[in-house]
């Protein structure tokens, strides 16, 4: 099954009202960045002199679109977990056998999760125009900040933090220390353990299981691993499409200010 997050949320008006804003502006500018593209110049030496509402425009829909694009990613993690490619060249070519091909698109997939958080603060900064910089962007700087609190948006990211930090240890150790659990340690599946041993034996020896055996224990596996993406995306979708409803009224009372 295909996840549908993006879809759903891409519908969201928040996304729709950034999009409808920054078209005008890219239509503005397009004739001087192909004219500057066809001269060799580029987009490196051709920042765009925008006024104040064009930047905070631009910057919302940019932060968005980062956003966006690790949800992406959640996206090609979970159809990549679906189905270890057939005939089973990484396999036979670069020793990938099926449970380290499940093992590095989870993990992809927990990375991910993770960089949803950090996103949100770094749009939270651009929507209600706070003026950090994106590295200074830290949940105690952004949480505590006056007018997050004030108006009680700091309720929303800590719901959000909360979801995100179930795989935050283990991704920071894994990216951070080059270690850590193994893919059957973090889902405590003692099954995807033994498999990953079958794997191994059988790279290096003699057929040890039937391969419809061990084809079946891993369909079973990613059944599982699919399950619990599904879930953690599910919950992911709604409670974004939440903060899209209370940053969708910041961005709108933002525009008028910025424009007189």
């Amino acid at each position: 099954m295909k996840l549908k997050i993006v879809e759903h949320l891409a519908k969201h008006p928040f996304i729709k009202a950034a999009m409808d804003d920054i078209k005008p502006q890219l239509d503005k500018i397009y004739p001087e960045v192909l004219k500057r593209a066809e001269d060799g110049d580029w987009i490196s030496k051709s920042e765009s002199k925008m006024g104040d509402a064009d930047w905070y425009r631009y910057d919302v829909f940019s932060k968005q679109t980062a956003l966006i694009s690790v949800l992406d990613r959640i996206v090609y993690a979970h159809a990549f977990l679906q189905k270890f490619p057939s005939p089973r060249t990484f396999e036979k070519e670069y020793e990938i056998t099926q449970y380290i091909w499940i093992e590095y698109h989870f993990f992809h997939y927990m990375v991910n999760v993770v960089s949803l958080f950090d996103c949100l603060l770094i749009l939270t900064n651009a929507v209600f125009r706070i003026g950090l910089k994106e590295r200074a962007c830290k949940p105690d700087t952004i949480l505590k900040n006056h007018w997050v609190w004030q108006v009680g948006f700091d309720k929303y990211l800590k719901k959000f933090e909360s979801i995100t930090n179930k795989y935050k240890e283990t991704r920071n150790i894994h990216l951070h220390r080059g270690k850590g659990k193994n893919i059957a340690q973090v889902l405590n599946s003692d099954n995807l353990s033994f498999l990953g041993m079958v794997s191994f034996l059988q790279l290096h020896k003699d057929e040890f299981l039937p391969k419809d055996i061990i084809d079946a224990g891993y369909k079973e596996e990613v059944v599982e691993i699919s399950n619990r993406i599904e879930a953690d995306c599910h919950e992911i979708e709604d409670q974004l499409s939440e903060i899209f409803s209370f940053l969708i009224k910041i961005y709108l009372n933002k525009r008028p200010e910025i424009n007189t």
